[in-house]
């Protein structure tokens, strides 16, 4: 009786989670582009850990980086952006860093973020990564940036945002997007910049 107990307990817990979990519409892309972020941020940490940013691991990460780009297109072209319904939350969140790191194909990226900014208006999609990525397009071509989330180290736990469209407006538009201040972004993200690099001043 115990025995039949706990497996009816067990039973029903597992029916409710099912019943409360999200539906998505395509576990097995969910599950590739999962593959995908991890492959990409195992890269990018190997890269970042090295001694001196190694060339040869650099070159590891650009090879995931076109590789994940050259995918994602197959993707998009596809299902167009791959949002909430299709992927689920996670299975987006990757989706978007692999755009963010595109960056040896800024007219891709481009394409990204005019897909990302329409799933947003439909719920598909975290204003916070059209941020990002609205960012990192501008800083690709040239432009300042509009939310301050692409920058650089300055030296040893120092780091700070390359050119603002409004330095004064910047956590208003921060705050809509549903991210922290500048300020504490950048306390957050300073103690990443390593001490094992020389740091060159920015002209």
């Amino acid at each position: 009786m115990k025995r039949f107990f706990i497996f009816s307990t067990l039973l029903l817990l597992i029916l409710i989670l099912t019943a409360c979990a999200p539906a998505v519409g395509n576990n097995d892309l969910r599950l590739e582009l999962l593959q995908r972020e991890e492959a990409d941020q195992a890269a990018l940490k190997a890269f970042m850990e090295a001694p001196n940013f190694a060339e040869t691991l650099m070159q590891q990460q650009q090879q995931v980086n076109r590789d994940n780009t050259a995918r994602l297109k197959e993707i998009v072209e596809k299902y167009g952006w791959p949002g909430f319904s299709l992927v689920g939350q996670d299975g987006a969140r990757a989706a978007w860093l692999l755009a963010q790191h595109a960056d040896h194909d800024v007219a891709f990226q481009k394409q990204c973020l005019e897909l990302l900014h329409a799933a947003v208006e439909k719920g598909e999609a975290l204003p916070r990564h059209a941020a990002y990525l609205y960012d990192r397009v501008a800083v690709n071509g040239k432009r300042p940036q509009r939310y301050g989330t692409q920058g650089h180290c300055t030296g040893p736990g120092r780091w700070g945002p390359f050119t603002l469209e409004d330095a004064q407006r910047v956590d208003e538009y921060r705050t809509a997007a549903g991210l922290s201040t500048l300020a504490e972004y950048t306390q957050n993200i300073a103690p990443s910049c390593p001490p094992n690099i020389t740091y060159v001043p920015t002209p």
